[in-house]
C-alpha cells in the first residue's frame, strides 16, 4: 500500500467538549490522500471514547501518557508516513477546502517548506468571529499569499503563523531536529524560524482555520512566560546567524522564565474594590464577542468586568465602545469638541 501524501498530526488533552468537530472537519475534507494520526496524550476525559467511535480506515490512534504538545508531536512525526504533516489541533476547525488549497500551492511551490492560512476565531459556543484573527488584511495587503519574513516569526508580541494551520515537509523537519521540548511556550515558533533558514514559509490570504476561545486560556495569565520563550526565539536565530549554533544545539542549559500569573498579581495587589481593569477581557476577549455576537459570552464579560472595576470610567468605556460602533463614538467625540 502507498504511503498517503499528507499526514495529519493532531494530539489531544481533555477536548471532548469540541474534539467531534475537529474530526468532522478534516473527515470532510475534499483532498482526500491523507492519514489522520491522532494521539491522545493522557486524556482523563471521554476523548478517547470520542476517538474510538469512528471507524474511518484514515484514522491512526495512539495512546499514551501525558508529555505535553512538543514531546507529543515528536512522537507523531515518528509515525506520520506522509511527505508532507498538516497540524491540527483538538479543538478547532477547519473548512472544507483547506488541506486541498494548501497541498495544491506547495507542490506547485517546490522553493516552499511550510505553508499556513489565516484563522479567524471561534467562540466556545460556536460563534464565529471574523473580524478577528491572525494574520490581518494589513498584512497582505490584498494579496492571495505572502511570504513570511523572520521578523514575521520572531516578533516579541507574536508570530503570524497560526501552529493549528501549519503543512510541512516532514523529513526537512525531523532533519531540523523536530520541535524542542525544551521551548515550554513557542515550541513552533522555535522551528518556524530554524525551517525559515533552509525553505521559504508562505502564508495564505484564506480564512479557513476556526481557532477555538476558551474561558480558561493561559495566553493571558502566563502572559510573561509567553514572551520569554518568545523572546528566546528571537535571541537563538540571531545566535545561529553568527555562530552557526544556538544554545540547545550546543548542549548547553536553556535559560528559565520566572513564572508569574498575571492576573492573580493584579488582584493582589489592589487596595480598594472596584478598581480592577479587567485588560485580559476588555482589550481583545469582549471586542470579539461584540464581532461574534455571542451574547452569552458579552452578558458573562460584563457582569466580570463590573465586578472588579465598575468605579473606573475605563471601563465603562472599554463596555459601551465596540457596541457602539467606531462611526458613532467618533460622531459623539466630535460633538464634545464643538461644544468645548
Amino acid at each position: 500500500m502507498n504511503s498517503p501524501l499528507v499526514s495529519i498530526l493532531m494530539p489531544v488533552y481533555n477536548t471532548e467538549k469540541y474534539l467531534r468537530e475537529a474530526i468532522n472537519s478534516l473527515l470532510n475534507q475534499t483532498f482526500t490522500d491523507f492519514e489522520f494520526v491522532i494521539i491522545n496524550d493522557g486524556s482523563s476525559d471521554n476523548s478517547e471514547d470520542i476517538i474510538l467511535s469512528y471507524h474511518d480506515p484514515r484514522i491512526v490512534y495512539f495512546k499514551q501518557e501525558n508529555q505535553g504538545v512538543a514531546r507529543t508531536l515528536n512522537n507523531g512525526l515518528k509515525i506520520c508516513k506522509g511527505k508532507y504533516i498538516r497540524r491540527h489541533d483538538a479543538d478547532d476547525i477547519s473548512t472544507p477546502n483547506s488541506l486541498k488549497e494548501q497541498v495544491e500551492f506547495i507542490i506547485n511551490h517546490p522553493e516552499v517548506g511550510l505553508i499556513s492560512s489565516r484563522q479567524v476565531y471561534i467562540t466556545e459556543n460556536g460563534k464565529i468571529s471574523w473580524n478577528y484573527g491572525l494574520p490581518s488584511d494589513v498584512f497582505f495587503g490584498g494579496e492571495v499569499f505572502k511570504y513570511v519574513k523572520i521578523e514575521d516569526i520572531t516578533n516579541i508580541s507574536r508570530s503570524e503563523i497560526v501552529h493549528g494551520t501549519a503543512l510541512f515537509e516532514r523529513e526537512l523537519v525531523i532533519n531540523l531536529g523536530k520541535y524542542r521540548p525544551e521551548f515550554l511556550t513557542s515550541e513552533d515558533n522555535d522551528l518556524w524560524a530554524r525551517i525559515f533558514e533552509h525553505k521559504k514559509i508562505v502564508i495564505l490570504n484564506s480564512k479557513s482555520y476556526f481557532q477555538r476561545l476558551h474561558n480558561k486560556s493561559a495566553t493571558k495569565r502566563y502572559e510573561r512566560t509567553i514572551s520569554f520563550y518568545q523572546k528566546l526565539v528571537g535571541e537563538f536565530t540571531t545566535e545561529r546567524s553568527i555562530k552557526g549554533s544556538d544554545v540547545l544545539m550546543r548542549g548547553e542549559p536553556m535559560p528559565n522564565p520566572k513564572v508569574e500569573n498575571i492576573a492573580e498579581s493584579q488582584k493582589t495587589n489592589l487596595t480598594k474594590k472596584g478598581k480592577l481593569y479587567r485588560s485580559d477581557i476588555l482589550d481583545y476577549l469582549y471586542k470579539i464577542y461584540i464581532n461574534s455576537m455571542d451574547y452569552k459570552l458579552i452578558f458573562k464579560s460584563i457582569r466580570i468586568v463590573l465586578k472588579d472595576g465598575w468605579k473606573l470610567k475605563q471601563t465603562w468605556k472599554a463596555i459601551f465602545f465596540p457596541i457602539l460602533g467606531k462611526s458613532i463614538v467618533k460622531l459623539g467625540v466630535r460633538i464634545k469638541r464643538i461644544f468645548k
